[in-house]
């Protein structure tokens, strides 16, 4: 036994210096979020983003919401590596560097993924691409000094400013309800779809947007690891699909001056334990947004 663990510990110790040795002999390249707020803001940008969840689909594990399957894997994993033109594909920005404004919290947290995490990133990326940054929706609470939130949050609700939009959202999102993220807009139509395991209902999904929506409106995606396969799909088929991701819940944060992660009353927050137990099942949004609700 105590052979065994010295083995272990071995391992762990080579693994640890070899992941670390990656950051100087194999450098990933993801561009600042003010470039990728501004590149989306060009012209008819489609957006997937990957994170920590997709990494661990892409490494067959399941996570908190979806349960990885070997169609949503391999599908990641292709995007991962897409260089269609105006397609961007976002990785963490923490990949090439952590901020040096990231609170202590937040740089522990990247630390800690990247220790054992960034040789995995580095088996599906391609490493002579430049990637966007999927943090670009993460733009309050990560940070200590907050003086560029107020300038991303304008920039990114340009996006949508006097545009139709349909959200494609897990049902216990509500996305933009009881707030005013979406208040520049002309219209919103809504999919809801399952908040967990929503990639069991993909080809469903897929199916109403081809038969009910144009393609001249912009369409926001926030559904975990299926956000990021339907905005490829999306776009390879002429629509205009960006994977929002959390910045609902950020924008929340973010009114309340939240120090730490915290629930939102009547929203789905898989961040914070116990953050769906306080929805409300009568609090749901206007009937007259709502498309379709796949169950």
């Amino acid at each position: 036994m105590m052979s065994e663990n010295i083995f272990n510990k071995v391992k762990m110790n080579i693994f640890y210096i070899l992941n670390n040795l990656t950051k100087y002999v194999i450098p990933i390249k993801v561009k600042s979020i003010d470039v990728s707020i501004d590149t989306l803001l060009r012209g008819r940008m489609s957006l997937a983003r990957f994170g920590d969840g997709e990494l661990a689909i892409m490494n067959g594990r399941n996570i908190g919401f979806q349960d990885s399957t070997l169609e949503l894997k391999e599908k990641l994993k292709y995007i991962i590596r897409a260089e269609d033109n105006n397609f961007m594909v976002a990785i963490p920005g923490p990949l090439k560097e952590i901020d040096s404004n990231f609170t202590e919290y937040a740089k522990t947290c990247w630390e800690n993924h990247l220790q054992d995490g960034r040789i995995s990133w580095i088996k599906y990326i391609k490493l002579r691409k430049e990637y966007y940054n999927a943090l670009l929706t993460r733009f309050y609470m990560d940070y200590n000094n907050k003086e560029n939130t107020v300038k991303w949050i304008g920039n990114i609700k340009k996006l949508w400013s006097n545009r139709e939009i349909v959200i494609i959202e897990g049902d216990e999102s509500k996305l933009g309800i009881g707030n005013d993220l979406f208040a520049d807009t002309k219209s919103i139509k809504r999919i809801l779809a399952p908040s967990k395991n929503a990639f069991s209902k993909y080809d469903e999904i897929l199916n109403v947007v081809k038969k009910n929506i144009s393609k001249d409106k912009l369409i926001l995606i926030a559904l975990g690891p299926t956000a990021t396969v339907l905005a490829y799909d999306l776009f390879k088929l002429g629509y205009q699909a960006i994977d929002i991701g959390h910045i609902d819940i950020e924008y929340e944060w973010y009114l309340r001056g939240a120090t730490e992660k915290i629930k939102i009353p009547n929203k789905f927050v898989n961040e914070v334990s116990g953050g769906e137990e306080e929805i409300n099942s009568k609090l749901d949004v206007c009937s007259h947004e709502v498309l379709t609700i796949i169950r």
